[in-house]
C-alpha cells in the first residue's frame, strides 16, 4: 500500500467512501475499475491448471476484452484480440454502472456472434444493447 501511495495512486477504502454522496462513490468506484483494469493489462494472459505440454502449467491462456454492445441488441460486433489464437469459450465478467449513486448490476448475456472466431478476430453479440461489457476469451 505504501509502495502505490508513492507512485501517485490513490487507495480507497470502504470507510473513504461517503454512502450519502455520488461523487464519493463514483470517485470511489472509478478508482476500482482503473485498478482492475491495470490488473489484467499487466497479467494478459491467466493460466491455471495441469501443464498442457507436460512442462509448463496452464490449460487457460485468455485475454480480457471491454467494449460497448451494440445500440441494436443480437447483433454481431467484430472485436480484435491479441489471444494469438482460436478462442475456445468466452466468460462474461459483470461489469455494475452507477446509477442514482447506487452501483446496479446491468442485465444481459454476451455470447459468440454467426461469424467464426480467428486468431486475430472474435464476433459477439448481445441481447441488451449499448452495455459496456467484460469478457475474458480463452
Amino acid at each position: 500500500m505504501v509502495e502505490r501511495a508513492k507512485r501517485g495512486h490513490r487507495l480507497y477504502r470502504l470507510t473513504d467512501v461517503d454512502p450519502m454522496n455520488p461523487a464519493s462513490i463514483a470517485k470511489a468506484l472509478a478508482s476500482i475499475d482503473q485498478d482492475f483494469e491495470r490488473v489484467f493489462i499487466t497479467l494478459n494472459r491467466i493460466g491455471i491448471g495441469p501443464p498442457a505440454d507436460g512442462k509448463k502449467p496452464t490449460n487457460i491462456d485468455g485475454v480480457l476484452v471491454i467494449f460497448t454492445t451494440p445500440a441494436t441488441g443480437n447483433t454481431d460486433l467484430d472485436i480484435n484480440h491479441k489471444l494469438g489464437r482460436v478462442p475456445v469459450g468466452l466468460m462474461q465478467i459483470e461489469l455494475p454502472v452507477l446509477q442514482d449513486g447506487v452501483s446496479t448490476p446491468q442485465a444481459g448475456d454476451v455470447y459468440f456472434g454467426s461469424l467464426q472466431p480467428t486468431d486475430k478476430l472474435v464476433t459477439l453479440r448481445s441481447n441488451v444493447t449499448s452495455k459496456r461489457a467484460c469478457v475474458l476469451l480463452f
